[in-house]
């Protein structure tokens, strides 16, 4: 095999294992490895049918990249697998898509797998596509590869199914699979007791699993909104205090330097609209050291880059930026410090919002944000887009409407 090419492929195997070996399928119990089953879900029925692309939706931490990994067990025989993260395809043109790799191009790397039996190309978190400064490229990619007669598994979060559907696979003959949130009837480890261990594990699915449980009633029925985003609430505190902080290792005031390393390399990687962190020498490299350690972030192979190990840190740490500003009375344009309105952010607000709102002793905050005359138009817009959105703001709708209309606004 030409040097060039082995060193390509090896490197694109490389890829494919630095993202595989951050996700978890399992989580070990009493000495059991316990596992969510999709037994509805046939890859080689998909491979075989005529269907291109196989779409897998969820919400955040429902095991949608775990469930791509069982899958590919099931691959045998000469098989070209091929995976990558959606911002890996956000670059100014096509050549430079797999430069990092090697000196193959795209066209290159396609006719080297043309012999396969079965060729698979997966994309993780495809939703962020809409964040993507090159989304021309990003469809461009793809577009070869289908072209080329590959099989596409995507995974993204339902709430963009539909709009990346109609933007990037309109003619394409598509298979849908959605991962439903995890219940008291579905769920494994139910009903066992409330041991946080989500660290240890490093499977973040399993958070999903564990608060799927706290949200659960002794009778087996959802508990009403504000006490579910209550539960939730004191439940991201404490991954914030055991995974996060790690209260246990005071040395140093290492619990504050991880939070706040945490919180600095997340707000830089939104303001600059990039999904990792280029280390740097300034950096505080023992705190960041012992997040990786507890499974928040990981490195890139080549130990230049910090990357969240799941979406969900990201989320949490917003969440906890925004709860600690409330908490502490910063009602003002002071809220929105250190986020520029972009796209990504306004989205992690609005679903942060719509939980702690859920809360009717925390839902003054809309009130006080939509009066600070010094909040920029598109905030306010996006607090109103989540009451109108959300139903378990209704009754803030109503007050806001019966304001309007007695200030005949």
């Amino acid at each position: 095999m030409d040097s060039a090419v082995q060193t390509c492929c090896e490197n694109l195997v490389k890829h494919k294992r630095e993202i595989f070996d951050h996700i978890h399928t399992s989580v070990r119990y009493r000495e059991n490895d316990i596992t969510l089953e999709h037994i509805q879900l046939d890859l080689n029925s998909f491979l075989n049918s005529d269907a291109v692309i196989l779409l897998i939706d969820g919400a955040a931490g429902s095991g949608k990249s775990a469930l791509v990994k069982q899958l590919t067990n099931e691959l045998t025989g000469d098989c070209a697998f091929l995976t990558f993260k959606s911002t890996d395809l956000d670059v100014n043109d096509v050549l430079n898509f797999l430069t990092r790799y090697g000196e193959l191009n795209l066209d290159e790397v396609i006719d080297v797998y043309k012999m396969a039996d079965t060729r698979v190309l997966y994309i993780d978190a495809a939703e962020k596509f809409f964040v993507c400064e090159y989304q021309e490229t990003f469809e461009d990619i793809l577009n070869r590869f289908m072209a080329a007669g590959w099989k596409i598994i995507l995974t993204l979060r339902t709430a963009y199914r539909d709009s990346f559907q109609n933007s990037l696979l309109h003619g394409s003959k598509v298979q849908t699979y959605h991962v439903e949130p995890v219940d008291s009837d579905s769920c494994p480890l139910y009903p066992i007791p409330m041991v946080f261990s989500c660290h240890r594990t490093s499977g973040c699915w399993i958070c999903s699993v564990r608060l799927s449980i706290w949200l659960i009633s002794g009778s087996g029925k959802p508990r009403d909104e504000s006490m579910r985003s209550l539960n939730r609430e004191a439940f991201e505190e404490k991954i914030w205090n055991d995974i996060i902080r790690n209260s246990r290792k005071r040395k140093d005031n290492l619990p504050t330097r991880r939070e706040t390393a945490l919180i600095s390399l997340t707000t830089k990687m939104l303001r600059n609209e990039i999904y990792y962190h280029e280390i740097l020498a300034e950096d505080d490299s023992e705190a960041l050291s012992e997040l990786e350690k507890s499974g928040v972030l990981f490195q890139s192979d080549d130990a230049r880059r910090y990357l969240h190990s799941h979406d969900v840190f990201e989320e949490l740490v917003v969440g906890h930026i925004f709860t600690e500003r409330y908490r502490h009375g910063t009602l003002n344009e002071q809220f929105f410090a250190d986020f520029h309105p972009s796209l990504r952010i306004r989205k992690l607000f609005r679903g942060w919002l719509a939980d702690f709102a859920a809360v009717p002793t925390h839902q003054e905050l809309i009130f006080h944000l939509l009066d600070c005359e010094q909040i920029e138009r598109i905030w306010k817009d996006e607090i109103l887009l989540t009451v109108i959105s959300t139903e378990s703001l209704k009754v803030v709708y109503q007050k806001l409407t019966q304001k309007m209309a007695a200030n005949k606004l």
